[in-house]
Order: structure tokens, then sequence, then C-alpha cells
């Protein structure tokens, strides 16, 4: 019999959804939880309900370890790293600057240091292109910075344009 299981279903969400994942996962659990900057790792199989857990949240874990689930139970493991425009690994994730130390910046929901120049906050629309288009490459724009106010340079059917980010 399937039951369930709210833990999962955040695992899977937080997985599968790109970096906005902690924001969402924090917003259907309800929590308040510290939440670290990386990815767990995927399980070979399906997580075990049945499992000893070692541990429920990541601030449970040492140091940049997450609680991340097994076939085994929950287990506090080293994180794929989210990697931050400047390269460096993010160290926590964020909704606002304030949730971030005084050096460092909200950037797509981690703590990045300081947001290079020319990049916008916001992500672009997702490009959807049709069976056989061919995309054009007439650019109205290179990179954030060439367009006006908070546009961001984002890739079009017909090239790059400056547009209202998501």
């Amino acid at each position: 019999m399937l039951t369930w299981n709210p833990g999962l279903l955040l695992y899977f969400i937080f997985f599968f959804s790109n970096i906005k994942k902690t924001k969402l996962m924090r917003i259907i659990s309800g929590d308040s939880h510290f939440v670290k900057a990386g990815l767990c790792p995927l399980p070979a199989e399906k997580p075990s309900d049945q499992g000893i857990s070692r541990c429920n949240w990541d601030e449970d874990c040492a140091n940049a370890m997450k609680c991340c689930p097994t076939i085994l139970g929950r287990q506090c493991m080293l994180p794929d790293p989210i990697i931050c425009p400047d390269k460096s690994i993010a160290d926590r994730t964020c909704l606002t600057n304030l949730d971030c130390p005084a050096n460092r910046q909200c950037y797509q929901f981690v703590c990045c240091p300081g947001v290079p120049n020319g990049i916008k906050s916001g992500k672009c629309p997702v490009l959807v292109v049709p069976e056989g288009w061919k995309i054009v490459h007439d650019n109205k724009c290179q990179e954030d910075s060439d367009c006006p106010g908070s546009r961001k340079c984002c890739p079009t059917l017909l090239g790059k344009r400056c547009l209202i980010p998501i």
C-alpha cells in the first residue's frame, strides 16, 4: 500500500526543480529550518522510510554536510555544490540579502560573494523552440548590463533581447 510521505515529496521537489527549490521547500513544509546550499546526491534506489535516520534537518549535520535521504534512511552527506557566478561554491541558501553574511549577496537563492557587475537579479523566461524552428542570431544585447533598468539580456527565437525577468 502506497502511503503519503511528505519528506519524499520534498526530496523529489528539491532534486528535480531548479535553484528556486529551496524557497519552494520552505513554503511547502512551513518550517524555518536552515537549508544548506548544495544538492543531495540522488540515491541509487528509492529512499527508505524504514531506515534509521541519523539526522532530520541540514542543521543536524556538521559543517557543509546536508541531511539527505538514502536507501538506509536520512544521513549527513557532502552535497553536490552549487556554483556562484564568480565560480566559487555557494555556502548557504537565502531568500534575501538579509539571509547572507555581510560579505555575500543573495543571488538566485544562494549566498554568493557579491554579484558580478553586469549580472542582474531574476531569471530569463524559458525559451521554447518549436520543432523545425531555426533560431535567428540577431542579438540586440550581449549581457545584462546592455539592458535598461532591471531588464536582462535573454535568448529569444530572434536572438538575444532585453526582457523583463521572471
